[in-house]
Order: C-alpha cells, then structure tokens, then sequence
C-alpha cells in the first residue's frame, strides 16, 4: 500500500492527466502534450525526452492503439521508445547502457523516506544508497541559495525511487536528468541549457593519430574519484595526474569547490562533470587535456 505523507507547505505534485484519447487534432500539438494525451487513459508512464518534448508532432494517430501511437511518434522524431519497466517507457534519443540501467534502477526500487529538514546533499544520499547511483548536484544551486533553503521535510513510504527524487526536487523547485553517468540536479532552466559535452568535436577530414587515440582513451578509459571542497583547479590538477593526463589551461579556470564521489565512470564523464556546469570547456592535446576557461 502507497502511503505518502508530506510535511512541507506548499509542496504541488504535478501529475499526468490524460485529457482524451489519440485523435486526429493531435497531428499538430506539442509531443510532451499528446503523449501525455495517449498515457493517461492506457495507464503507462511514459518519460519525454527534454529536448523533444516541446516539438511540434505532424502525423496522424487517429484510430491507432494507445503504444501504436507512442511508436508511430517516435519514428517520426526519429528517436526511441524503450519499455523501462512494466507499462512504464523512455521517448528519446538512444539511451547508453549506464542510462537504461540507471532508468530501470529509479522504477523498479521502492524505498522509505523520512526526511526531517535533511539537508538537500543528505537526501539525495539516501537515494543513492538504495539505487547504487551517483547523485551530483549542480553547483549553480549551492550558489544561488542558502543552506536553509536547501532543506526537505518530506516522509514517505512504499514509493519508486524515481517518483521519490521526483518530490525530493520538487519541493524546491529543482529538477533533475541523467548525464555525465549520474543523477544531475539542479534547475529545470539550467538542465535546458547546459550542453551536454565539454568537448570541443573532432574536425572534420582526417585527424592525427595522437588525437584519435587521446579521444579514445577519454571515452573507454574508467575510474573512480571522490573530492570534497576540493577547489576546480586542485581537482583538474589531482585527477589528471593520476590519470597520466598532462594538464594545459587557458582562460580563467573556477575556483569553486567540486564535491562528488563517483565509480566507474568514463574520464570523459568524469572531466564533463567537473567542468560544463562552471563553463568550461576542454580539447584533447597530445599527452593530455587543455581546459578553457572563462574569458
């Protein structure tokens, strides 16, 4: 039995309500809209991709089954539907291997809740106990507010993990994605546009060899690291020189802390992490890295 019990004021549960089946004056709306539309009555929980969800759709749905429908709009998005979990699916891009597993990690791992003004950090840590995932906050969020707005009063029982981060962020106005291998929070308006690489794409035409094998390296490569308040700099400077990784900058680099601690991610996950949500950006050089900073 689902018992939720929320202890903070103001606290709106934004729920999926369908408001009609498929038909033919969904050829024109918004996809977040019409998929929204097509759950609802055939009871499936289906997650829209950010980037898609605001797309005009231009195809005829009229008369088709509920998943029929879901499928004829994927393919004309040219993006997927994957089945996460029982009557629960994914509209998007290809998903990576860490990104299903994590997605079918949040759906299928129920959890108790009991949160007494716990510290945002200590909430998600919780969560990340029981999914077995990394929980990274952006640090825009420390930044922008006070610890005393970072704090849940929240109890609940018997609820999926993902419906449990869903109300964790929620209650303040955050929101959360997947990338860079982990749980990203932070708000819905920095998600929308923070980019999703650091690095500068491979030119085009044909490259040194040096550099196709530093990319390599950067994409296959894996490890694991935990810092805490470690300033932007001494964290590039530590990380690098355990990786074998000659470290060049240019530009201003950050000096706010990094703190997270992170398992076998790849060192390209690992540098995304540290460096798009400050705004850095970074290239590969023949022994190592040169990240560019602010101006």
């Amino acid at each position: 039995m689902l018992k939720i019990i929320v202890l903070l004021a103001g606290l709106t549960l934004a729920a999926s309500l369908a408001i009609g089946a498929p038909d033919d004056d969904d050829s024109d709306r918004e996809i977040g809209v019409v998929v929204r539309r097509i759950a609802g009555p055939a009871k499936l929980r289906v997650e829209v991709d950010r980037a898609i969800a605001s797309r005009i759709t231009h195809v005829d749905l009229e008369g088709l089954a509920p998943l029929a429908a879901l499928r004829r709009i994927a393919s004309a998005a040219n993006v997927h539907l994957v089945e996460i979990d029982k009557n629960t699916y994914w509209l998007g891009p290809k998903l990576e291997a860490w990104e299903l597993a994590a997605r079918k990690g949040l759906v299928t791992t129920r959890l108790k809740l009991e949160l007494d003004e716990t510290p945002l950090p200590d909430a998600l840590g919780t969560l990340a106990k029981a999914t077995g995932f990394a929980f990274v906050i952006d640090p825009h969020v420390f930044a922008e507010r006070d610890d005393s707005e970072l704090e849940i009063n929240l109890r609940i029982h018997g609820i999926r993990a993902r419906d449990g981060l869903e109300l964790a962020t929620q209650c303040l106005g955050l929101a959360w994605d997947l990338r860079w291998g982990v749980v990203f929070v932070s708000t819905g308006e920095r998600l929308e546009a923070l980019p999703g690489y650091g690095m500068s794409p491979p030119p085009t035409g044909d490259r040194p060899e040096w550099e196709t094998k530093m990319r390599t390296k950067l994409a296959t490569e894996r490890a694991s690291i935990s810092f805490a308040a470690t300033p932007l700099p001494k964290a590039l400077k530590l990380f690098c020189t355990a990786k074998g990784l000659e470290l060049t900058t240019e530009g201003t680099i950050p000096t706010d802390s990094v703190g997270f601690t992170v398992s076998n991610l790849t060192l390209r996950q690992i540098l995304d992490l540290m460096l798009v949500p400050r705004g850095c950006t970074y290239d590969v050089t023949k022994k190592g890295v040169i990240v560019k900073g602010t101006k």
